[in-house]
C-alpha cells in the first residue's frame, strides 16, 4: 500500500496504572479494558472518527475535524469517570501518513506526547486544535503553557479542555451516577413507531409508549428512565448500544405501531444494550378493543424477562384496567397530547375531547382528571370564573371517587384545592399523589407552583428541582426554579440554572417556534442572564403571537419590572389584568413586580382583582 498524507485531529488514550492493575488482578484488568474499548468505540461512531490502533491499554483514532475530536473525548472522559476508569487524552491536529496498517507523524507523535503529561481525567489539546475549538459552543480551554517534546522541533501550546453537558449527557450522567448506588435492572422505553399511514395516529403510538412506561414506573425493583430521555430519541436512527449507554440502562424497549380501521398490529422487543440481543420479542395481531390487553402482556413480558418477581399489589398495578372502551382511550390520550400546550385553543379542545371520552365511558377516572386539569388550567391561565373552578373541583372529586389509589386524580384534587386557596388540602392530596407515584410530574410541579404562590420558596425550590430532575427537558420547571434560587438569593445555583434554562428553553423553540409561553417566559430568563435585547426580542414575539392571551400581558409587565422600565410595567400589568389575568395569590407573591408593587397605579388596578 502507497503511502497516503492527510491532515488530520489525531487522538490518543490512555487508562492510567493499568500495567499496574494487570499484576495486582488480571481477570479484572481485562473486564476494565473491554469496557473500556466498548464505550470507545461507541463515542468515536458517534462522531465520524475512524479507529486507527489499539496498543495495550491505549488508544488510537483520527478524526476530520477538532470539534468532533475534542467533543468525542469529553464524552468518553464522562463515561470512563461514571465507569470509575481513570483515562488522559491528548489531541493534536497534524499531518499523518497511514502506510499498510501503521499510523506515523508528528500528528500522532505529539497526540501521544500531550496524553503522557495530562493528568487523570483530563484531556490535553494543542495549539493547532485549540485555534479551531476556542469559539465553538460547549467547550471550554485553559491555557497550560508551552512544553518541549522529545522529536518535536518547536514547543508546542497546550491547552486543557472541558465540555459543557449537553442536554442528553446531563441525563446520562445523572443515570450513571445513579446507577453505581442502584443494582435495579434499568430499561428505558422508546417511542413506539407510527406504521400507520396516516401521520395522525402519531399520539396514539406515544399514548401506547407512555402507558407501557408509566406500568414499569410504578414497580420499585425496576428502574426506569423518565419519558422526556427516552422519548429525545423519537425519529432517531441511532445505534441501540449507543442509546442505552448514553442513558446507562441494561435494556431498551422498543416497537411499533400499524394502525387500520379496527385492525391493530403491535411489535415490541426488549435488547439487551451489551450485546444489542432481544431477551424478548412479540407481535400482536388483534383487534383495536386489544389494546389494553397488549400493554398488559408487553409490560409483563418485560418484568418476566428481566427475572423480577412481582408482587400482588404490582401485578394488580399492571393489570388493572383504567377503561376497557377503545374509544374512550382514544380520545383520552388525544385530550393529553393538547393539554400540556397551555393555550386558549388547545386547552378548550383538551376539554372537549375528555369530554367525549368521559361520554364513552362514565367511570374513567383518568378522563375525569384530565378534564379537572384542563378546567383547572383554564381557570389558572385564561378566565378567572368561579363556574370555571367549580367544575374542576367537581371533576377531580368524581375522579378520586372513582379511584383512589390513582396518583393522578390526587394531583388533580390538589391542582384543583390550590386555585380555591384550600392549600392545606390541596398539599395533603399532592403528597398522597407523590406517595403513590414520586415519578409523576404533574404532582411535582404543580405542588411546587401552589407552594411559591404561598411564598414557601424553600419548599417550591424542593419540588421545582424534582420536577425538573423528572423532566430534564421541561422548560417550565426550569424557569420557575430560576426565579425561586433568586428568591433566596442562591446565586451560585441560579447561575448553573440560568445556562441549563436556556439551552432548554431554546432547545424547545427549535421545534415549537411559535409558542409564546417558551418566548415569555424565556425571556424573562434571558434579561437575568444580562441578555437584554435577546429578552426583549422573545417577548416582542410572544406578544405578536398571542396579543389576547392575559399571561403574555402579565409576563410583559414582570420582564418590565426586572428591567427598570416602571411605565411599561405598569401598562401591561394594567392590560393583563383588563384582559382577564387572575391569580392574586401569585401577584403578591411574584418578586418580579417588586419595583412596581407601590405605585398608586398597581395598587389601584391589583384592587380589581377577586378577593
Amino acid at each position: 500500500m502507497a503511502k497516503i498524507r492527510r491532515l488530520a485531529a489525531i487522538m490518543f488514550t490512555d487508562i492510567v496504572g493499568f500495567t499496574s492493575l494487570m499484576g495486582i488482578d488480571e481477570d479484572n484488568a481485562i473486564k476494565i479494558l473491554d469496557k473500556n474499548r466498548k464505550f470507545h468505540r461507541s463515542f468515536v461512531n458517534k462522531y465520524h472518527g475512524e479507529w486507527l490502533n489499539e496498543m495495550g491499554d491505549g488508544i488510537l483514532a483520527s478524526f476530520s475535524t477538532p470539534t468532533d475530536a475534542v467533543r468525542c473525548a469529553c464524552e468518553i472522559q464522562r463515561e470512563a469517570i461514571n465507569a470509575g476508569i481513570g483515562l488522559r487524552v491528548g489531541i493534536h491536529q497534524g499531518e499523518v501518513i497511514f502506510e499498510n496498517s501503521a499510523v506515523l507523524g508528528d500528528g500522532v507523535n505529539v497526540a501521544s506526547r500531550l496524553q503522557d503529561l495530562a493528568e487523570e481525567g483530563s484531556i490535553n489539546i494543542s495549539g493547532a486544535v485549540y485555534n479551531d475549538v476556542k469559539n465553538k459552543t460547549g467547550i471550554e480551554v485553559e491555557y497550560l503553557g508551552e512544553k518541549s517534546f522529545k522529536n518535536v522541533v518547536e514547543p508546542i501550546k497546550v491547552y486543557k479542555a472541558t465540555c459543557e453537558l449537553s442536554l442528553t449527557e446531563q441525563n446520562r450522567q445523572g443515570y450513571s451516577q445513579a446507577q453505581s448506588q442502584d443494582t435495579r435492572p434499568s430499561v428505558a422505553v422508546l417511542p413506539f413507531v407510527n406504521m400507520s399511514n396516516d401521520p395522525e395516529q402519531e399520539y396514539f403510538c406515544d399514548g401506547i409508549t407512555e402507558d407501557i412506561l408509566n406500568d414499569l414506573t410504578q414497580l420499585k425493583d425496576i428502574r426506569v428512565v423518565a419519558r422526556t430521555s427516552s422519548f429525545a430519541y423519537k425519529d432517531k436512527n441511532q445505534d441501540i448500544r449507543d442509546i442505552g449507554l448514553q442513558l446507562s440502562v441494561d435494556t431498551i424497549v422498543e416497537g411499533s405501531v400499524r394502525k387500520a380501521g379496527n385492525q391493530l398490529r403491535i411489535t415490541a422487543q426488549l435488547i439487551n444494550v451489551t450485546d444489542g440481543f432481544h431477551l424478548w420479542s412479540d407481535r400482536y395481531d388483534r383487534e383495536l378493543e386489544d389494546v389494553f390487553a397488549i400493554q398488559n402482556e408487553i409490560s409483563k413480558s418485560i418484568v418476566e424477562s428481566l427475572e423480577i418477581e412481582l408482587s400482588t399489589k404490582d401485578r394488580h398495578k399492571i393489570e388493572k384496567a383504567k377503561t376497557q372502551n377503545v374509544k374512550a382511550y382514544d380520545y383520552y390520550i388525544k385530550g393529553r397530547s393538547y393539554l400540556h400546550r397551555i393555550h386558549r385553543n388547545t386547552t378548550n379542545y383538551a376539554i372537549q375531547l375528555f369530554t367525549q371520552a368521559i361520554e364513552m365511558d362514565n367511570s374513567y377516572a383518568l378522563a375525569y382528571s384530565g378534564l379537572a386539569d384542563s378546567y383547572a388550567q383554564y381557570y389558572m391561565y385564561f378566565e378567572r370564573n368561579k363556574s370555571t373552578l367549580q367544575k374542576a373541583l367537581d371533576l377531580s372529586q368524581k375522579a378520586l371517587q372513582l379511584d383512589p389509589d390513582l396518583a393522578e386524580s390526587h394531583s388533580s384534587r390538589g391542582v384543583a384545592l390550590s386555585q380555591n386557596s384550600e392549600y392545606l388540602e390541596a398539599e395533603q392530596e399532592f403528597d398522597k399523589a407523590l406517595q403513590i407515584n414520586p415519578n409523576l410530574f404533574v404532582a411535582n410541579y404543580q405542588y411546587a407552583r401552589a407552594s411559591r404562590a404561598q411564598g414557601k420558596l424553600s419548599k417550591a425550590v424542593h419540588l421545582f428541582e424534582a420536577a425538573s430532575k423528572t423532566r430534564p427537558d421541561d422548560y417550565e420547571s426550569s424557569v420557575f426554579l430560576v426565579a425561586a434560587y433568586d428568591d433566596l438569593n442562591e446565586s451560585e445555583k441560579r447561575e448553573k440554572e440560568i445556562k441549563r434554562c436556556i439551552k432548554v428553553v431554546k432547545n424547545h423553540l427549535l421545534l415549537n417556534p411559535g409558542d409564546s409561553r417558551a418566548l415569555y417566559l424565556g425571556a424573562q430568563v434571558l434579561i437575568r442572564a444580562g441578555e437584554k435585547e435577546e429578552a426583549v426580542n422573545w417577548m416582542g414575539k410572544s406578544l405578536t403571537i398571542d396579543p389576547d392571551e392575559p399571561s403574555v400581558y402579565y409576563n410583559a409587565a414582570c420582564l418590565s419590572s426586572l428591567m427598570g422600565n416602571i411605565e411599561d410595567a405598569i401598562k401591561y400589568f394594567e392590560f393583563a389584568i383588563g384582559a382577564g389575568y387572575v391569580s392574586k395569590e401569585w401577584i403578591e407573591n411574584d418578586s418580579d413586580l417588586d419595583l412596581i408593587r407601590d405605585h398608586p397605579k398597581f395598587i389601584e388596578i391589583s384592587q380589581m382583582l377577586e378577593a
